[in-house]
This record gives C-alpha cells, sequence and structure tokens, in this order.
C-alpha cells in the first residue's frame, strides 16, 4: 500500500517506464494481476522488453495464458529468449505442452541462451562427455522449457546413458530457489511425459544437481526364462 501511495503521488509528475514497470512487478508479487494490467495499460510510455516480460509472466502465474498470449503476440519487436521462456513456461503451467512445444522449436536457433556455455544447437551433442555421460547446466531455465530441453537433448543423443543436470547453484535467495525447483520440476516432466523409460535422481552430495539416467532393470524384475518340457 504505501509503495502505491507513493507511485500515486508521483505519477503526475516524475513517474517513467522504469517506475511503471518497477509498480507492474509489485502488484504482481502482491497477486494483483488486475491492478498490473490496468497500470500496464493507462501508462503514457511505451512499454519495454522487460515491461512486457513482466506482465507476460504475472498473467502466467494469475493462469490468464489467453492474455498472456494475446500480448506476447502483440509484442512490436522481435521478443529475447527470456521473454520466449516466459510464454513457452505459461503454457507449460496451464497443460498446453503443443503450444509450449511450438514455441519452443521457434526458440531453437537461439537455444544457446538457455544452456549456458552452448554457441548452437548442435553444441548440445558436445557438453562436457565422459564415456556415456554427460553434464549440461539448465539453470538459467524454467519448467517447461527444461522439460523440452531435456526431451531434445535425449533425443540429441541416442547414446548417452546419464546426464548429469545442474540445476541451480544453491542460492538461497528466493527467486533462486523457485528457478532451482522450476527446473527440477521441468526434468521430472520430461520423464513424465516426453522420455519415459528413464529415472531422476537427486545427487547425493550436490542438492543443485540431479541426475537423469536410463532405466536399470534389476534381474529379480526380469522375466524368468520358460522352463524346459520334461
Amino acid at each position: 500500500e504505501k509503495a502505491e501511495i507513493f507511485f500515486k503521488h508521483m505519477f503526475t509528475s516524475d513517474a517513467n517506464i522504469v517506475t511503471c514497470t518497477t509498480m507492474i512487478n509489485i502488484y504482481g508479487e502482491a497477486g494483483l494481476w488486475e491492478r498490473a494490467e490496468l497500470l500496464f495499460n493507462v501508462m503514457p510510455f511505451e512499454p519495454t522488453a522487460h515491461t512486457y516480460l513482466s506482465m507476460i509472466s504475472i498473467y502466467g502465474k494469475a493462469g490468464q495464458w489467453k492474455k498472456a498470449e494475446r500480448l506476447f503476440k502483440s509484442i512490436p519487436f522481435t521478443a529475447d529468449a527470456i521473454t520466449y521462456h516466459c510464454m513457452i513456461d505459461t503454457y507449460g503451467s496451464s497443460g498446453l505442452w503443443d503450444e509450449a512445444q511450438e514455441l519452443f522449436i521457434k526458440l531453437l536457433p537461439r537455444i544457446s541462451d538457455i544452456i549456458h556455455e552452448s554457441e548452437s544447437l548442435d553444441l548440445l551433442k558436445g557438453q562436457s562427455k565422459i564415456g556415456q555421460i554427460a553434464n549440461f547446466d539448465l539453470h538459467g531455465a524454467n519448467f517447461a522449457t527444461t522439460a523440452l530441453i531435456i526431451q531434445r537433448i535425449v533425443e540429441l543423443n541416442p547414446h548417452i546413458s546419464q546426464f548429469n543436470l545442474i540445476t541451480g547453484h544453491g542460492l538461497h535467495r528466493r527467486n533462486s530457489e523457485n528457478r532451482e525447483n522450476g527446473v527440477k520440476q521441468g526434468v521430472y516432466k520430461a520423464v513424465e511425459m516426453f522420455i519415459r523409460g528413464w529415472n531422476v535422481e537427486e545427487h547425493p552430495r550436490n542438492p543443485g544437481r540431479l541426475i537423469l539416467h536410463k532405466s536399470r532393470k534389476r534381474e529379480a524384475d526380469l522375466p524368468l526364462p520358460p522352463r524346459k518340457r520334461t
């Protein structure tokens, strides 16, 4: 409330796109998506990429995927990869995986913005391989993009049987924890929907990592050979 009072006092003279975007974010953090939407629509400034990102994110968290989609498609310039991530995540969180995949395919040429230290999609085939194990840094992604990235990684690396996945760096700030949890959920979602026959395990010593590996059936789980007739 104090932030809103101060902003309304300032809005008549000293407001600019930065303060408006800040106030939109404050409304979003408070769960007041309709107020954020109202400010977005009435402010006398052209939205920046960050303003669009903030509003799409707010719509996504509020379950308003249609509004998020409409706004995303109305952006008058080429959206950056982070905004794509946000819209993909909104689709995924709303259960719209076909739409999420379609948008993800459009993002593939800029996959380097999702997978750290990659310069192109081809480098998804060459990330720190050791035998049948590969390491991938996913901590810059989120729930839906992670699920789709995992699907793509497994498709491109059929000879790899284990992936060590960096999901975070153990930071204890709220946003970092939320993002890391989203990445982990995305990995589990990929196994559930796209790459069945794989298992996910928490790294025994590093909470910021997951181990993804092909299922290994135990002898007890294998069917018994047929008995020979005597």
